[in-house]
């Protein structure tokens, strides 16, 4: 049994069945265990406790609001132990209890994690449930456009699919040891979990000040406690049949706990053509462009001017000899600025052409 909860008048007890009497009725209901060697201190050149930490995987639990026990359930039912031989109890009355959040019953795992120095006691507990669901996602399998193959996907999935049992050997299996084996203490995972539950036997179950430890060691307790659910959850194999194939039936599809994944490929084929009327357009701008082009290169051959060096504009301004453009004008330079010239060719000057004042 563990507690949950910290307000007094508001809290849980948590049960989880255990031992072999429970039959078919539970047959997900297993147990495994190892121990974490104490940890040298250099400090006092002694070895601390060890740990015995403990995997419960439970097809069911039940949990008791303020510890009360449903009507027609005893004390005898809900020992730390073997129940007394002739007790009368109805464990699905005992299962049925509400929770106190929901999809908190079934197939809940358990760990346990428990250090005594002699005289106090620490005991750390983590419970969590799985899920199984696909999620939906893209895939560009080309080299060209994705060349990483990274996926593309909208959201996580939701747990809308049942819980589903984790047998306890995955956990040994992430932490790497047998069921009963030991573990050394010089691991870093181990390092992180020996700090933790020496921190509570120290300090925060026995400090009137402290009411929780994972004031002070939240950072660790994460490691050593999600981190492990994770590797366990990923490490789980799975096959994945056709649903066509004979030994898959009916009720295996519509069975929550072996979801259907459905999979499905597209193919984007591009056409390039002349018979839609975009390409008619497109033609009509070409054609148009090509024409208007070729206009302006005419009309610049016909009409082009021709090109005067500054020398020879030097030379034509030299040999001018005024005419009487610039009379009353001698003595304002803006004025004479502003008289105007026709430039014409006169092949028998030095510059090849000569100015002549408007007329």
């Amino acid at each position: 049994m563990f507690g949950y909860g910290l307000a007094a008048d508001n809290n849980y007890t948590k049960c989880i069945p255990d031992g072999d009497g429970w039959g078919s009725a539970f047959p997900n209901t297993k147990y495994a265990s190892f121990i974490v060697d104490g940890a040298y201190d250099s400090d006092t050149n002694t070895v601390g406790p060890g740990i015995d930490y403990e995997i419960f995987s439970s097809d069911k639990v039940a949990f008791l609001n303020n510890g009360v026990l449903p009507a027609g359930i005893s004390d005898d039912c809900i020992v730390n132990g073997t129940v007394p031989v002739g007790a009368d109890c109805d464990y699905d009355l005992l299962f049925s209890a509400p929770p106190p959040a929901a999809n908190a019953t079934s197939y809940v795992t358990t760990l346990r994690m428990t250090m005594s120095d002699g005289t106090n006691v620490a005991v750390l507990a983590v419970d969590y449930i799985a899920y199984l669901n696909f999620t939906t996602y893209t895939l560009d399998p080309s080299f060209l456009t994705n060349p990483l193959l990274l996926i593309q996907t909208a959201s996580t999935p939701s747990p809308g699919i049942g819980a589903v049992p984790v047998n306890p050997a995955w956990t040994l299996a992430a932490w790497s040891v047998d069921n009963g084996g030991t573990l050394a203490s010089n691991r870093s995972a181990t390092t992180f979990l020996h700090k933790i539950m020496q921190d509570i036997l120290d300090r925060s179950l026995y400090d009137p000040d402290h009411t929780s430890a994972f004031e002070y060691i939240n950072a660790e307790y994460q490691a050593v406690t999600s981190l492990p659910v994770l590797e366990t959850l990923s490490m789980i194999e799975y096959v994945t049949l056709n649903t066509t194939a004979k030994k898959v039936t009916q009720a295996m599809i519509e069975d929550e706990t072996t979801p259907t994944l459905y999979r499905n490929a597209n193919m984007y084929v591009w056409a390039y053509g002349m018979s839609s009327r975009t390409a008619y357009l497109g033609v009509l701008v070409a054609i148009l462009g090509c024409m208007v082009v070729l206009t302006q290169f005419v009309l610049g051959l016909v009409s082009r001017r021709r090109y005067r060096s500054p020398t020879q504009l030097l030379v034509a301004a030299l040999e001018h000899a005024p005419k009487g453009e610039f009379d009353g004008r001698e003595h304002n330079e803006a004025e004479m600025a502003r008289v105007r010239f026709h430039i014409r060719d006169a092949a028998n000057t030095a510059g090849k052409f000569s100015f002549h004042p408007p007329t």
